[in-house]
C-alpha cells in the first residue's frame, strides 16, 4: 500500500547508504572505462588496467560511465573495482552519460562524488518538462525518455529482488503508463515562510511560498508555479491560492519555528468524475485571533470564486509541529466534503483523509493484475477471501462478487468507515471489514482465536516496512492456498517473502511455491515501483 509523497524528503544527502553502495557495485561491477586524477597526483589520468587503480580519495576528480540507478534514483557507475554514487547529480546525470566528478566521501569499497562536467550525454536524455525540475527532486527520472526509465526500473527491481531468484523469480518488464504526466489525483502542497530561491528567481516575496519541500532543505518552501503531475485545474487552484493570500497578507507557516497560520494546501481530483476537492489546512490561530477570521472566510470564498471546479472545500487546523496535512478538527466550508471517483468497477466517495491509490489509471492495471492472480481458475463465486492491511476496501470491494464472503482488515479507523460506506454504495453485500492491526489479526487466527472463516485465497498489501515476524510466521500457520503479496517496497518484499517460501505450512504442509510475479509503474519519473507476487501451496 502507497501513497508515495512526490519528493521525497525522509533521504538524507549527508551520508551515503550501504544499500547506494551495494546497489551501485552489483549494477556497475568492476568493467567498464575510468580514469582517476588528483591534485596530489597531477599527471594525466589513467588509461591503462582500470582495476589496478588504487580506490580514490575524496577530491579525487574521477572519469566514468554512468550504468543506472540505485533503489533511491541516484545516477551510479564505477571506477576500477570500486562502485561510485552520484547524490541527486544535475539534469542528464543518466545511463549512458560519461561524466567527470570529485569524491566527496568514500566508504568500504564505494565513494559518493558530485558531477562536475559531461564528457558526453546520455542518448536517452530528453528535454525536461518542469521548469522547476533542476530543484525539486520530486521527478526525478523526467528528463530521461521513458521507455528507457522502465528499462531501468526494471533493473532496479532485479537488484533489490536478488534474494528470490533461487525460487525461480521471474520479472515481466513493468506495466508503463500510457500518459506518465498529469497522473496524480491528489497533491499536498505546503505553506512555508522560508522560500527556496531558485536560480531564476525573481526574489519577491521571498517570506512567501506554496510548493513543495526543498530537497535536503525541509524548512524551506519550492514555490511551485505548476506541477505536470497533477492536472492543470490542480495548478490554477495553487496560483489563486497563492495571490489570494498574499493579497490578504495570511501568514505561512514556518517550518523552523512553528509559527504562522497557513500550513498546507491538499488538491484532490476524482479523475472519472472531474470533481475537485480542496483541503486547507491552518493552525489553530482562528481560536485566538478574532481579526484572522473574517480574512481567512474572504480568502476561502475568494478562492471558490476564482475556481468554481472546486467541488467541495473543507478546512483542517491544527498546532502540532509536525508537517502532516492532517487537521486535528475539520469544518466543511463550501460542498459536500466529499468527491466520487470510479475504480475497479465501483463508485468511491473521496474525503481528505481517505486512503486511495494516488494514481487512478495505473490502479486499475494494479488490480486487474491483483484480481488475476487472485481469481485465476475461479468459474464461480466460492470460497473465502481475505483483504489485509486493505485500506478502504479495495480488493475486497471489488472482488466480493468471485467468493461467498469477503473480509478486509486495516487500522485505520477512518479507512475502514470509509470501506463499510463504498460497500452499502455499491451494493456489496458479502463483505466484512474490521478495524485490526493486520499483524495481531494473523497472530489471533493462527491461535484459533479469530471468528472469521479460514481463507481460500488472501491478499496482503502491507506499508512499506513490509510485515512484521510474528507476522510472516502466523501467515504461514494460517497457510491460504493461494497468497497474493502486494509491496510498495520491493526490498521488504524480498525479506518477508523468503521465510515464505522456506517455512513449512502446518500439518505438513509443505512452503510456498512462487508462481508469477509483476510490476506496476504507478509513480512515472520516479524510482518506486510496486510489485505483486503470487504464492500457491
Amino acid at each position: 500500500m502507497t501513497e508515495a509523497s512526490v519528493n521525497d524528503d525522509s533521504e538524507k544527502d549527508a551520508t551515503a547508504s550501504d544499500e547506494a553502495s551495494d546497489e551501485a557495485g552489483a549494477d556497475a561491477g568492476a568493467t567498464g572505462s575510468a580514469a582517476v586524477a588528483t591534485d596530489r597526483d597531477p599527471g594525466p589520468m589513467w588509461a591503462g588496467d582500470p582495476t589496478a587503480a588504487r580506490m580514490p580519495r575524496r577530491d579525487d576528480v574521477i572519469e566514468f560511465d554512468v550504468r543506472g540507478f540505485d533503489g533511491r534514483g541516484n545516477a551510479i557507475g564505477s571506477v576500477g573495482a570500486y562502485s561510485v554514487t552520484l547524490r541527486r547529480g544535475p539534469l542528464g546525470t543518466l545511463p549512458g552519460a560519461r561524466v567527470r566528478a570529485r569524491v566527496a566521501k568514500r566508504r568500504r569499497s564505494a565513494v559518493e562524488a558530485h558531477v562536475l562536467e559531461f564528457v558526453e550525454r546520455s542518448p536517452h536524455e530528453v528535454e525536461a518538462r518542469c521548469e522547476h525540475a533542476a530543484d525539486c527532486g520530486g521527478c526525478r527520472f523526467q528528463e530521461l525518455d521513458y521507455a528507457r526509465q522502465l528499462v531501468e526500473l526494471g533493473a532496479i527491481a532485479r537488484r533489490r529482488l536478488r534474494p528470490l531468484e533461487p525460487f525461480g523469480l521471474e520479472l515481466p518488464d513493468p506495466i508503463g503508463a500510457d500518459d506518465p504526466w498529469r497522473y496524480r489525483n491528489k497533491m499536498d502542497f505546503t505553506f512555508a515562510s522560508r522560500r527556496w530561491l531558485e536560480s531564476d528567481d525573481d526574489g519577491r516575496h521571498p517570506n512567501f511560498a506554496l510548493g513543495l519541500h526543498a530537497p535536503g532543505r525541509f524548512e524551506k518552501g519550492l514555490d511551485v508555479r505548476a506541477c505536470h503531475l497533477q492536472g492543470a485545474v490542480g495548478d490554477r487552484i495553487v496560483t489563486a491560492a497563492r495571490s489570494r493570500a498574499l493579497e490578504l497578507e495570511l501568514e505561512p507557516w514556518d517550518l523552523r519555528d512553528h509559527t504562522g497560520f497557513l500550513r498546507h494546501l491538499v488538491v484532490r481530483r476524482g479523475e472519472a468524475t472531474g470533481e475537485w476537492l480542496v483541503y486547507l489546512v491552518t493552525s489553530c490561530a482562528l481560536d485566538r485571533d478574532g481579526e484572522l477570521a473574517p480574512r481567512f472566510e474572504r480568502y476561502w470564498r475568494a478562492l471558490v470564486e476564482d475556481m468554481p471546479e472546486i467541488t467541495t472545500l473543507v478546512h483542517g487546523a491544527t498546532d502540532r509541529q509536525s508537517s502532516v496535512a492532517i487537521g486535528d478538527t475539520d469544518r466543511v466550508l463550501h460542498g459536500s466534503g466529499r468527491i466520487r471517483e470510479r475504480l475497479a468497477g465501483l463508485e468511491h466517495e473521496i474525503s481528505p483523509r481517505s486512503f486511495f491509490q494516488t494514481n487512478t489509471a495505473q490502479a486499475e492495471r494494479l488490480f486487474e493484475t491483483v484480481a488475476e492472480f487472485a481469481t485465476a481458475g475461479r468459474a464461480t463465486p466460492s470460497g473465502v477471501f481475505w483483504d489485509l492491511y486493505c485500506g478502504a476496501g479495495l480488493f475486497a470491494l471489488a472482488l466480493a462478487d468471485r467468493f461467498e464472503r469477503a473480509f478486509g482488515a486495516e487500522l485505520v479507523p477512518e479507512a475502514i468507515a470509509d470501506a463499510r460506506a463504498n460497500a452499502v454504495r455499491n451494493g456489496v453485500t458479502n463483505a466484512h471489514f474490521e478495524v485490526a492491526d493486520a499483524a495481531e489479526l494473523l497472530v489471533r487466527a493462527a491461535a484459533g482465536a479469530l471468528d472469521w472463516p479460514a481463507p481460500d485465497v488472501a491478499v496482503v498489501d502491507p506499508p512499506r516496512a513490509g510485515l512484521h515476524k510474528d507476522a510472516v510466521d502466523a501467515l504461514v500457520r494460517v497457510g491460504p492456498p493461494r497468497l497474493v503479496y502486494v509491496s510498495c517496497h520491493l526490498d521488504s518484499a524480498a525479506r518477508d517473502l523468503v521465510p515464505l517460501l522456506t517455512q513449512e505450512g502446518a500439518d505438513g504442509r509443505g512452503a510456498y511455491r512462487l508462481v508469477r510475479s509483476a510490476l506496476v509503474d504507478l509513480f512515472p519519473h520516479t524510482p518506486h515501483l510496486e510489485g505483486v507476487f503470487l504464492l500457491e501451496r
